[in-house]
């Protein structure tokens, strides 16, 4: 197996010629193309081409099967010959998800599921329809193979019309077929898929072996006990990232290097490929921080894969990153802290992330682009504020703002000149910070819209509002001209990021003041068009 020797494989390839076809049994043909394919293991290749090139000269004219037209046993052994070379390809590319692969196969099951439905009339056309109905089945279970895993819909609905067969005529080698793939498409609930080691592939073999019983009891031809080795086979692959504070899996953009130097862009979670095949992932999220991971010179993380224990635990994004494992993060927060200035995160909660007790294995997660292991989090005593309809806006950066920067609950002790102790408790989470600024604001301009429907304050208030807006888009506009004039003509304004507020809440509150304005003339309306010589 894989060893690639041209030698031996021509030794166990079928017959030159035609003639010698009447001396070997029509399924022989399907196990020596098979045999042959998996010594040359490296020369298989998921296209039209590749099994027309491996097909005898008299059959290289109907590759497609789209020719067949009726039933007859001079075509069975053309038949076993395609269903090898589909097995192979099976094999081969299991587990991988590769769509070439897949549209061939779903190409030839489709093929072999119209010849199936064909009328038969006599002895002859009724063995041939059993030979095709038994190629059908290993196609299918090859095409299920491939994409193990995936709940490919594809190949699931040629699966659904497989099991809904029903006839008298249909054997029970046929239901068990179509219910073994159906169960190997959703694999592990979506979290397991299929390897190609030499214990894979064998026991793949063993489970897909193509000798179908007839009854339940069946196991003349093949122990039907070993339909069960595709356990061998199966490989945990999902990734899996997980929000460091709420352990909840997130969808995120990842990118797969393989060591070949292909690179792929897919969403997580998904099922990875073949860990040996794998460099490199690289986990890129605007919400939290980036994460490689590096299977390439890191054994431990491969074992720690194929262990089952697939998920990443990733660190969202704030102002600054308040980990203990820093020791200039940890400095500055106490220093924050001390003097009443509000932060972005807890430092009591970053402790109790890594100090939970009786926690379980270290886990993956992000600390700006290195990867910790820490123990398993719990989760934030306020998470549940950001349910109500004022914070449900705010992305992940307002929210590690809202969230108090040292919990009420610890006094903080400060030493006076005489080294007498005082003890005071922290006011610093109490003090507005920049979602409270942005709230205001939208407030703000919500009473102005409402003023333009003729609700809301009076005119007075209104204009006053209004006055403080204007001032406010004024100050930003100079500041933004002074920028651009101490670092040139080329500094277009999107560069601005903002001075307290960013840009784009800005922005947005200028879009509704000018909706107002531009609406209909009511007393929001006219309080604008009477304030015209404001500054702008």
């Amino acid at each position: 197996m894989k060893s690639n020797d041209a030698t031996v494989a021509e030794k166990i390839d079928i017959p030159d010629t035609v003639a010698q076809f009447d001396y070997v049994r029509p399924d022989i043909f399907l196990l020596r193309t098979l045999a042959k394919h998996l010594i040359m293991w490296d020369s298989i290749i998921a296209s039209d081409r590749w099994i027309k090139n491996n097909l005898p000269s008299i059959y290289k004219r109907k590759y497609r099967l789209t020719t067949v037209r009726h039933l007859s046993t001079d075509d069975m052994p053309f038949f076993n010959i395609i269903t090898g070379l589909c097995f192979a390809i099976g094999l081969r590319f299991a587990g991988s998800g590769a769509y070439q692969a897949r549209d061939l196969l779903v190409s030839y099951l489709d093929q072999f599921k119209r010849i199936a439905r064909f009328t038969v009339h006599n002895y002859d056309e009724k063995l041939t329809r059993n030979a095709v109905r038994n190629c059908q089945d290993i196609i299918a279970l090859s095409a299920a193979a491939v994409m193990a895993g995936t709940g490919d819909l594809i190949v699931f609905r040629r699966l659904r019309s497989l099991h809904g067969h029903v006839s008298a005529d249909t054997p029970y080698g046929s239901h068990m077929a179509a219910h073994m793939a159906i169960g190997m498409l959703f694999l592990g609930g979506g979290t397991y898929t299929l390897g190609t080691s030499n214990l894979g592939i064998a026991a793949l073999l063993c489970s897909f072996y193509p000798v179908f019983p007839t009854t339940v009891l069946d196991n003349k031809c093949h122990l039907q006990a070993f339909r069960h080795l595709w356990v061998l086979a199966a490989e945990p692959r999902c990734l899996v990232p997980r929000d460091l504070d709420t352990r909840r899996a997130v969808t995120i953009p990842v990118s797969l290097t393989l060591k070949t130097g292909e690179s792929q862009l897919t969403t997580a979670p998904c099922l990875l490929p073949n860990i040996d095949d794998l460099a490199t992932v690289k986990i890129q999220s605007p919400d939290h921080w980036d994460l490689t991971l590096d299977f390439a010179d890191n054994p431990d993380l491969r074992d720690k894969f194929r262990l089952g224990d697939q998920s990443v635990y990733l660190r969202r994004r704030a102002v600054y990153t308040g980990s203990s494992t820093s020791e200039f993060s940890s400095s500055l927060m106490a220093l924050s802290d001390v003097q009443d200035i509000p932060s972005s995160s807890s430092p009591g909660y970053s402790r109790a992330v890594n100090t939970t007790p009786n926690a379980a294995a270290p886990i993956l997660y992000s600390q700006g682009k290195s990867s910790i292991q820490v123990r398993f989090p719990a989760r934030h005593l306020w998470e549940w504020i950001f349910n109500l309809r004022t914070f449900r806006p705010l992305d992940m950066g307002d929210k590690a703002l809202v969230i108090p920067s040292v919990p009420s609950q610890q006094p903080i002790e400060i030493y006076a000149r005489d080294h007498s102790e005082i003890i005071i408790w922290p006011v610093s989470w109490l003090r507005p910070s920049a979602v409270d600024t942005r709230l205001v604001l939208e407030k703000t301009v919500q009473h102005l819209v409402d003023a333009a429907t003729g609700q809301g304050d009076g005119d007075d208030t209104v204009r006053d509002r209004l006055w403080q807006l204007r001032l406010l888009f004024a100050w930003l506009d100079s500041n933004d001209d002074r920028t651009k004039l101490a670092t040139g003509e080329k500094r277009c304004r999107k560069t601005f990021k903002g001075i307290w507020l960013r840009a784009d809440v800005i922005e947005d509150v200028r879009w509704r003041v000018w909706g107002v304005q531009v609406g209909d003339n009511g007393n929001g309306g006219q309080l604008l068009e009477d304030n015209r010589g404001m500054p702008t």
